[in-house]
């Protein structure tokens, strides 16, 4: 079996420094309102994937010093504002992406992306081969 990973995932570090903690990535559980805690994970993987890429491709306008979990929930707020699950969470691939296209237009921020739609109706799912290649192009190219 072939590993294969991000070039850099010590990025997903984050430090709450009231604890001394470290964490991986930004989490949902972070965000200040209960609803956010219970629906946020769509803005926590849009916000996972802009700071990963803010890191290594482009420059969103954020600090690149130690991540602190503070930095990082001022993002996850602000990311919200964009990618915003409805009573339904964010139910499709188009949803979400639309809504991270968004929030890097309004950073004038222009990116390229591809998506796999894996949908709710199990016979439309794709083959798990294509989708572990889905997987192996995104991180070949340094993309979560």
């Amino acid at each position: 079996m072939t590993k294969k990973s991000i070039s850099n995932p010590k990025i997903f570090e984050v430090l709450d420094k009231g604890t001394h903690q470290t964490y991986y990535g930004c989490d949902q559980r972070w965000y200040t309102t209960e609803w956010q805690r219970l629906s946020g994970c769509g803005p926590s993987v849009a916000t996972n994937i802009i700071f990963y890429l803010n890191h290594v491709q482009f420059t969103f306008g954020l600090d690149k010093e130690k991540n602190s979990k503070n930095k990082c929930l001022e993002l996850m707020e602000e990311i919200w504002e964009y990618v915003t699950p409805t009573r339904q969470g964010i139910p499709t691939t188009k949803m979400f992406y639309e809504a991270v296209l968004t929030y890097s237009k309004a950073k004038e921020i222009d990116v390229e992306y591809s998506f796999l739609n894996v949908p709710e109706e199990q016979s439309l799912r794709p083959q798990l081969t294509e989708i572990l290649h889905f997987i192996e192009e995104a991180l070949l190219k340094d993309v979560p």
